[in-house]
């Protein structure tokens, strides 16, 4: 998912949130008579979404216009995508809502070419076998325990062993290999 499309997957995600909650896009700031519907560009709006309209700065009202624009040009597969990710989002608890606030807030004061080396990783993670998936998550529980020295010694053998050369990795994976390999056969 490139940066663009992340983006806009937020965007889309927090317009369906506003929509699913009564915010409507009205035309005009005229709020109908009891119990009687408008008619806005799109389709019927309710009165209870007019009110909240109305109590839109022109700020806010203007960035959803945007995105409702943008929401229309969406192909149906995307938009049910990202109904689908607001569904989700709707069942979590009010901590999980709040852990993902947190973690929004983090992602979008990162650069952008960080931002896209984790959305790149979490690709990769979603296709991970559940299995692996389990094993890493064990490891990164294990990690997590060691004291900070020794988190940081594995962080800089680990920047040692990127830094090499592949033909200098591949040459120690094989001695690595040979070595398990003879620890197994003297037994």
């Amino acid at each position: 998912m490139n940066n663009r499309r992340f983006r806009s997957y937020i965007f889309y995600f927090i317009l369906t949130a506003a929509l699913a909650c009564g915010t409507g896009y009205a035309g005009a700031d005229q709020t109908p008579a009891e119990g009687q519907e408008s008619t806005a560009k799109g389709g019927k709006v309710s009165p209870e979404a007019l009110r909240r309209w109305q109590q839109l700065s022109p700020r806010q009202k203007q960035k959803l216009k945007g995105r409702l624009e943008q929401w229309k040009n969406l192909d149906p597969e995307r938009k049910a995508e990202i109904k689908q990710k607001f569904q989700q989002y709707q069942q979590l608890s009010p901590e999980q809502k709040e852990k993902v606030r947190r973690n929004w807030k983090k992602m979008k004061n990162l650069p952008p070419e960080r931002r896209r080396e984790i959305v790149e990783k979490y690709k990769k993670w979603k296709q991970l076998p559940p299995e692996q998936k389990r094993r890493i998550r064990e490891k990164f529980h294990r990690l997590k325990k060691l004291p900070p020295e020794q988190r940081q010694r594995l962080r800089e053998r680990r920047e040692k062993w990127q830094s090499l050369a592949p033909e200098r990795k591949q040459e120690l994976r094989e001695k690595f290999r040979q070595k398990v390999n003879d620890r197994r056969n003297s037994r």
